[in-house]
């Protein structure tokens, strides 16, 4: 069972460059702990989300990647 939902809004691959965070740089999501749920965001592996501030988490240093595309493959 996941404990966290990633919000990428809209997508129009079309017209965007980056398909995760629709070049916004941001990537939110929300976090279950001790059964409520946080919104958060990350900053995106984009070149706009790591033109953003650092004090911003990267989304790799929230979450291990690899694992994340299993969870949410489709």
């Amino acid at each position: 069972m996941n404990n966290f939902t990633i919000d990428t809004g809209k997508r129009n691959a079309s017209k965007t460059e980056c398909n995760i965070c629709c070049d916004t740089g941001i990537i939110r999501f929300q976090k279950v702990f001790n059964g409520l749920k946080y919104d958060t965001a990350a900053r995106c592996t984009c070149p706009k989300g790591l033109s953003l501030n650092h004090l911003i988490a990267r989304i790799d240093n929230v979450f291990d990647l690899e694992q994340l595309k299993k969870d949410i493959a489709v």
